[in-house]
């Protein structure tokens, strides 16, 4: 694998340019389909510089309208942050309980006592790394299955303060019942072990039905959310 050192600031000329100097160093610069990249401004100025090159010397399929790939996982990472938006305030009470558990010993001796006793599973609550919307999603999921214990702990631990109303745990249980097909999704298009371009587009028009589906929901919470989701979908699109 080739590695490309950027020695200028990481604009999208510079980039343009290094990506540039491969194709030709190559010669596969009249070669090139398409290019895949995440929605990040300055890739738009980085597709502008390698067409306004490019497009003299090899003619792009369709001058160049398929040129620019959105990338899957960055478009559904896109739509998931507005759909965990919707329940942020319920979404840091989960966070803060479960740092509260396991930031002691004798508290996560309480907590397991307490999982006991109303059957929950032998599972370790987990974390989550905020600026990774899967990760969030997992700990949400499994909160779900220690939802009884949160609430018994209420009781038996006056410090513990975190916990979620009923209604709360309601909503966390709808948005992540709505982020499943999101996060199987998500697996799917992070394997290196095999090629993605055949599976985009067929991906890409599921994710669009799933939305369509959720707007259509009876529930207005959940038509409220995905109704914001499809909305960022169709933007990022564009």
């Amino acid at each position: 694998m080739n590695f490309v050192v950027l020695e200028s600031r990481h604009t999208g000329a510079a980039i343009a340019n290094a990506i540039l100097e491969k194709l030709y160093e190559w010669n596969i610069d009249n070669k090139l389909f398409s290019l895949v990249l995440d929605n990040r401004s300055v890739n738009d100025c980085v597709i502008r510089d390698i067409l306004k090159k490019l497009t003299p010397v090899g003619d792009l399929l369709l001058d160049g309208q398929l040129f620019h790939v959105r990338c899957c996982a960055h478009i559904i990472n896109l739509i998931v942050q507005d759909g965990i938006d919707s329940i942020k305030d319920v979404l840091v009470k989960v966070r803060e309980s479960v740092k509260y558990i396991n930031s002691s010993t004798l508290r996560l001796q309480k907590f397991e006592e307490v999982a006991s006793q109303v059957k929950a599973p032998k599972k370790s609550l987990l974390l989550d790394v905020s600026t990774r919307w899967n990760s969030t999603y997992l700990m949400l999921e499994r909160a779900l299955e220690f939802k009884k214990a949160f609430e018994r702990m209420s009781v038996v631990d006056k410090h513990y303060i975190y916990g979620p109303s009923p209604k709360e745990w309601a909503d966390v249980e709808v948005v992540c019942g709505c982020l499943k097909y999101f996060y199987e999704v998500t697996k799917i298009f992070s394997g290196t072990l095999y090629p993605m371009s055949n599976l985009y587009f067929n991906h890409i028009c599921a994710i669009h039905l799933h939305l369509k589906g959720l707007c259509e929901s009876h529930v207005p919470f959940v038509q409220a959310m995905a109704e914001k989701m499809r909305s960022k979908f169709l933007k990022v699109l564009g």
